[in-house]
Order: structure tokens, then sequence, then C-alpha cells
């Protein structure tokens, strides 16, 4: 089995990078939200084992001109991104943010095309829903509906070079 321990890493800090540039300039303060670690035992010299649990919290939470927004970052390495790659816990997050008036986003680096994009969870939601109700009753999802094309990403995204905040607010 391959391991996905590293899956994203550049992705990470790349966004690191432009959320680091963004609290420097005061156009926003970002948190990110590690998942949550259970510790195991002591190693020794401030030093442990631990394990991840199983369902974190989204990976980030930006607050910019008083707009919060969820952020759940993800890498596409095929030039399809499958929709199976946003979990259940996630997709619940981000719903439950936008039910309270916050603003639910997907940031996705399409690594194929070497683009990133916006993916607005009020557009990818009742695509990624509808997956979801499907494959969860045991069925198989009808061809082409369990991934995204570059061509069904720019249609529900926003394309953004080094600042989504500023693609976010073109919109």
């Amino acid at each position: 089995m391959r391991s996905h321990a590293n899956r994203g890493k550049n992705w990470e800090r790349m966004l690191s990078l432009i959320h680091a540039r963004y609290e420097a300039q005061g156009l926003a303060v970002v948190i990110r939200t590690p998942p949550p670690m259970r510790i195991l035992g002591s190693i020794g010299k401030g030093q442990f084992r631990a394990c991840f649990e199983s369902h974190g919290p989204p990976d980030y939470l930006i607050l910019t001109d008083g707009l919060p927004i969820m952020a759940e970052a993800k890498e596409s390495a095929q030039a399809r991104w499958a929709l199976s790659n946003l979990h259940l816990h996630q997709a619940d997050r981000l719903s439950r943010w936008q039910d309270q008036r916050g603003r639910s986003i997907v940031l996705l680096h399409h690594r194929p095309s070497r683009s990133h994009w916006i993916l607005p969870w009020e557009r990818l939601e009742p695509t990624w829903r509808s997956w979801h109700e499907t494959t969860s009753k045991g069925e198989r999802a009808a061809s082409g509906s369990a991934s995204l094309s570059l061509s069904d990403i720019r249609g529900l995204g926003l394309f953004f070079e080094l600042d989504y905040l500023e693609a976010l607010r073109k919109q």
C-alpha cells in the first residue's frame, strides 16, 4: 500500500507562504488547524509518541475584512480530482460553517495543469453530496460523477495564482 503521508506537503508550504504574506500585510488572520493528536507515551527529553486522531478540523480558518472563511486544502496529482478526497466530516464542517454565515471553500492545487483553484462550497456541495449519497448506499456512481475534470473545476471554481483573497473579492 502506498503511503499518503506527504501528499500535498508542497501545496501546504505554498499556502503557508501566501498566508504569511496576508498576515504581514494585515490582510487577514490565518489559523492553521492541525489534526488533533493522541499522545501514546513519552520517549524522553520532551518527546513523545503520538498518532493523529481520525477526524480533524478543516485545514484553515481565515478572517479577512470581517468575513470568516473556512478552507480545506486539497491537491490533485491526477487529471481528475476524486471527490472521495473530501471526506464526510470535512464536507459536514464546511456546510455547518456556511450555515452560520461563514464562507467555506476548498483550495485545490491541480498538479497536472499547475493551476490553483478556489472551489466555493456553495457550488461544489451539490455535486459532492450527489456523489456521496450514491456511494453511501453502496451504489456505483455514474461514469464521470466520482471526480472532477479540469473543465468541471473551471466551471465550479475560481482560478488564482498567488492571491486567493483577491480572487474571492472579484467574485
